[in-house]
């Protein structure tokens, strides 16, 4: 018969270990909902009585290191991200930070950090070394520091104290108005303080902490931003596949959800306000602002007819200009289009190469046989 399974050993943890930081604390998705209807959330100067939705909850919740949400106007994007740095700075020695282009988008969300504490601990003040949220046109100042060792501060990208704390570790980053920061500096300077809170701690057993989150809520800009470049490198990465990157599925550190979601989402906000916008705004634009939906800046598709979309080139092709397009997709896809420009200054489409999955050289043949069809070798 088989010898029984070993009983797993049992480790003892006290609070001690977690002020001496010889352990850490994970607060369940329960505790965090528990937790924001405590403190009030979602804090509604319409309806004082209201509570996260289900929806809202739902992304409260997500245990993954990198969230990015692309909503409507009034979905409580500012809410939900100020309510999770709040909960990540109830566990010691948390150093949380939000991130933005300027001190006006930092403001709109550490404002819900402060009215989770505020209502939290109902004007105690013993609870803080420092507990301040001063949003004025000429002078901004975001602190919450706890007895307890966390920090939870306020920077702008555009300033030398936004630069300077972007050189140290941050285990929690919120960034605000994600798809108003640069894709530049997201890729220099954000990522990096995020990641080196995951650096690997002494008489540690595993290879990193569940540590160094990114949250970026956001209406879209287009396709434009840091938000959008988060999502569009996890789409690459997986060939469109996100939920192979949540939570359980990869290691912890490249763990990601991605979420597009319309303003009613937020059950205080008006449907016939949005129906009503629905009529008056092109489809594009009322995808972004009210659906969470990023449409690209040019080359949007548009139904291909032949009899309507192609017209033979002028004859007369002497001093036309030409333009060849050549686009690389990671080796996976390779695109050259041929354009000319007339007299009139019209763009002509005169012949293009699509293909998937072939070497340079192939792509090189392609494209010569395509000079050669329209005679321009």
């Amino acid at each position: 018969m088989p010898s029984p399974k070993p009983k797993p050993k049992t480790i003892q943890v006290s609070f001690r270990d977690v002020v001496n930081r010889r352990a850490f604390l994970r607060i369940p998705p329960e505790a965090k909902i528990r937790l924001a209807h405590k403190a009030g959330a979602p804090w509604s100067e319409v309806n004082t009585a209201a509570q996260l939705s289900p929806e809202q909850q739902d992304v409260v919740k997500r245990p993954e290191r990198t969230v990015v949400l692309h909503g409507g106007t009034g979905l409580g994007k500012s809410m939900m991200a100020g309510l999770e740095a709040a909960i990540a700075a109830m566990v010691p020695y948390q150093r949380v930070a939000f991130m933005g282009d300027v001190y006006d988008h930092v403001g709109k969300e550490f404002r819900y950090t402060y009215l989770f504490f505020a209502h939290l601990f109902k004007g105690h003040k013993a609870a803080f070394v420092r507990f301040v949220y001063r949003h004025q046109q000429n002078y901004h100042d975001y602190e919450v520091s706890t007895i307890w060792g966390s920090h939870v501060g306020g920077l702008s990208l555009d300033h030398a104290q936004g630069n300077k704390a972007l050189g140290e570790f941050i285990h929690w980053l919120v960034l605000c108005e994600g798809s108003q920061i640069s894709i530049r500096t997201l890729n220099t300077r954000i990522l990096r303080a995020a990641d080196r809170a995951l650096h690997r701690r002494p008489n540690c057993t595993s290879d990193v902490r569940e540590t160094g989150y990114i949250r970026a809520y956001t209406t879209p800009d287009q396709m434009e931003g840091a938000a959008a470049e988060l999502v569009d490198t996890a789409k690459a990465r997986t060939k469109m596949e996100l939920e192979r990157l949540h939570y359980g599925r990869v290691p912890f550190a490249e763990t990601f959800y991605f979420l597009e979601a319309e303003s009613t989402m937020n059950p205080q906000f008006s449907v016939n306000a949005m129906e009503a916008r629905r009529q008056t705004m092109d489809k594009h634009t009322f995808g972004e602002v009210y659906q969470g939906k990023a449409s690209p800046a040019s080359g949007l598709i548009y139904k291909f007819e032949r009899a309507s979309h192609v017209v033979p080139f002028p004859a007369a092709r002497k001093g036309a200009e030409m333009r060849l397009g050549v686009g690389f997709d990671t080796g996976a896809v390779f695109a050259c289009s041929l354009v000319g420009l007339d007299k009139q200054k019209r763009l002509w489409s005169l012949a293009e190469v699509y293909e998937k999955k072939v070497g340079i050289e192939t792509c090189c043949t392609k494209v010569r046989e395509m000079l050669r069809a329209v005679e321009l070798h």
